[in-house]
């Protein structure tokens, strides 16, 4: 408690907002602060009459559904956006219909609690949640936190009884923006209906740069096992709650960065881990000094398996959002069909964004959309759509002119595969259709070589998550390579001794070949001929030549000769062939023959041209 006091947030204990308080509960079995959120209603919205923000409030309280993640939904649009469910005529006769707020963007002016020990009923059970932060009255976290040391206490037990709360209290968790678990020295941040494995520690500083681990191998005498001394331990809360909590911070996270999906099994909620937050918060500042100078508005330099795809999700939320861009165009470009489709699904089921993402299909939709769009507008394509037709390619002209507005953002997913092309290219055709626009590279392998220099087209890394992190933080699976060797014995009844037996017994004719073998690696009386699979020796069922000079294949073949041609043309010569060949895997083989007609030895060279496969070798 003294944590969350010292940024800011009121200490309260659960008996002073029990019901029959000033400003506590109205009841056992819910746990909003009524009178602090009216309070709050009145100050944030002056000119509205206090019964209408007695009714608003009474609307959002009362459930729309029993499905928690349904109405945490409805609740987070509401937090965020305003309510705009009541309409009244004013003293003039005017209707009225306006934006209730319950939440400020401004810190100063919400009211922040921090609760310990809130108890909790139903007719069938009682539970006590261990600490309950308020913003302007209506819960927005619910820690559990287990004792370090207890037999129980665990990450895993303390997500588990959040799940039984869950269960058990659905409407408890309407408003609630993130839960905490933790066993004393462990702490994460999810949201309520967040698997434990996704749930997240907060381990960077305010930069977003990774805090310093105290390595125990690193505090002990070398030759002393590290757990068998008592080392200092990193409590991870004392990360969390400054990372988290800072309450203009949790505002963002709030507002910024909670996403929800709508699909065929209803919604699913997410929330930004503190690397997304960062390069999402980096990308933005960066595109908006893009647009104002060279449109190079750098790269985001995430590994796979960080959600990349959820960071350009944030960005275009967030980039549209900003008053010096006045609602920008945004154009997600990629470079594979498959690659398209997929990020276009993830857009299309996000509730996060103003608008619903456009996928563009052919080259003319794309010119006709950019062409004629003034403001706003998402828009899915491949690279390959800022090609040239037919026509544009036989007379030499560049790519037309699509728009020269400056507030259009291309987000290019996987840079380092494309965009090197800058001189008659799709990268040429991009940059000639939008002059002014400014270019984000997100990927996890960018390029640094003479060609292709991903931050040359882009301009520099804005933010880093490499792979030693990711699977520091279990955002990614650690692969390990572990070589096996394979274990090789003498079968059957053979020995050493048999094998050196067989290795020492010589025939005659090798014997007096020993001479030649010397200085050659192939045996003299080896016979090359010509084999369609590459250069090896070949053992007894080779192909070889007759004494009429045809090529034939030994007793034990049953396939046909091939290239018959070159053997053929070596014993053309009618020659007597004097047994000193060498035959190599260098691709050139030399037979040295003795003509009958001539007293002059001829040497006759054969190389793959001339064998046009390969030579096998038969002793």
């Amino acid at each position: 408690m003294t944590s969350f006091s010292f940024h800011g947030w009121l200490p309260r204990q659960g008996k002073d907002v029990a019901p029959g308080t000033d400003g506590g509960r109205e009841s056992w079995d819910d746990i909003v602060l009524p009178g602090r959120a009216l309070a709050a209603l009145r100050k944030l919205n002056p000119t509205v009459p206090g019964e209408f923000l007695i009714q608003a409030l009474a609307e959002i309280r009362a459930p729309k559904s029993q499905d928690p993640l349904a109405e945490n939904f409805r609740l987070h649009q509401i937090l965020v956006d305003g309510y705009r469910g009541i309409a009244y005529v004013d003293s003039d006769g005017v209707e009225q219909n306006p934006t209730i707020r319950f939440i400020s963007h401004n810190v100063d002016d919400n009211e922040f609690l921090a609760v310990n020990q809130v108890t909790i009923r139903s007719a069938e059970v009682e539970r006590r949640f261990d600490i309950v932060l308020y913003v302007n009255g209506l819960p927005v976290v619910i820690a559990e936190l287990k004792r370090a040391g207890a037999e129980a206490a665990g990450i895993a037990s303390a997500h588990a009884q959040l799940a039984t709360y869950l269960r058990e209290f659905p409407m408890a968790f309407r408003s609630v923006v993130l839960t905490v678990i933790s066993d004393g020295i462990h702490a994460r941040y999810g949201t309520p209906f967040t698997p434990l494995n996704h749930y997240s520690p907060w381990n960077v500083d305010d930069d977003g740069k990774p805090l310093g681990r105290l390595d125990p191998a690193d505090m002990v005498e070398p030759g002393i096992d590290p757990d068998d001394v008592w080392l200092p331990v990193t409590v991870e809360m004392f990360d969390l709650v400054p990372g988290i909590f800072n309450q203009e911070r949790f505002l963002q996270l709030q507002r910024d960065f909670v996403a929800f999906d709508e699909g065929a099994d209803g919604y699913a909620k997410r929330i930004a881990k503190p690397h997304q937050y960062f390069a999402v918060t980096k990308a933005v500042g960066s595109t908006v000094d893009a647009l104002e100078s060279n449109g190079k508005a750098g790269v985001v330099w995430h590994t796979q398996g960080s959600g990349k795809s959820m960071e350009m999700e944030l960005y275009a939320h967030a980039v549209s959002r900003q008053p010096k861009l006045k609602n920008p165009t945004l154009v997600v470009v990629t470079d594979r069909t498959e690659l398209d489709s997929q990020l276009f699904e993830a857009f299309n089921r996000s509730q996060l964004l103003a608008e619903s993402p456009i996928n563009v299909t052919t080259r003319k939709q794309l010119r006709d959309e950019l062409t004629n769009r003034v403001t706003g507008g998402i828009y899915f394509t491949t690279l390959q759509k800022f090609g040239l037709t037919g026509k544009e390619r036989e007379a030499g002209l560049d790519h037309p002119l699509l728009t020269d507005r400056r507030n259009i953002i291309v987000i290019v997913d996987e840079a380092h595969r494309s965009h090197y092309d800058d001189l008659d290219g799709f990268a040429r055709h991009i940059r000639d259709a939008l002059p002014n626009a400014a270019f984000i590279a997100f990927t996890g392998t960018p390029l640094s070589t003479a060609e292709r220099d991903t931050q040359e087209v882009f301009g520099r890394v804005i933010d880093t998550y490499d792979l030693t992190r990711a699977v520091a933080d279990g955002a990614t699976v650690p692969v390990y390579f572990e070589p096996r060797l394979v274990a090789v014995k003498l079968a059957g009844e053979v020995t050493e001794d048999g094998l050196t037996r067989l290795r020492t017994r010589r025939s005659p004719a090798s014997t007096r070949s020993s001479a030649n073998e010397s200085r050659s690696p192939w045996p003299s009386s080896t016979r090359c001929t010509a084999h369609p699979r590459g250069w090896r020796r070949w053992p007894r069922t080779s192909l070889s030549t007759g004494r009429s000079g045809r090529p034939r294949w030994s007793r034990s073949s049953n396939r046909p000769a091939r290239h018959s041609s070159s053997v053929q043309r070596v014993r053309s010569a009618r020659t007597s062939t004097r047994r000193s060949s060498s035959c190599g895997p260098t691709g050139t083989t030399t037979l040295s023959t003795r003509a009958s007609s001539r007293s002059s030895t001829q040497a006759l060279r054969l190389t793959r041209a001339s064998l046009p496969s390969t030579f096998a070798a038969r002793p």
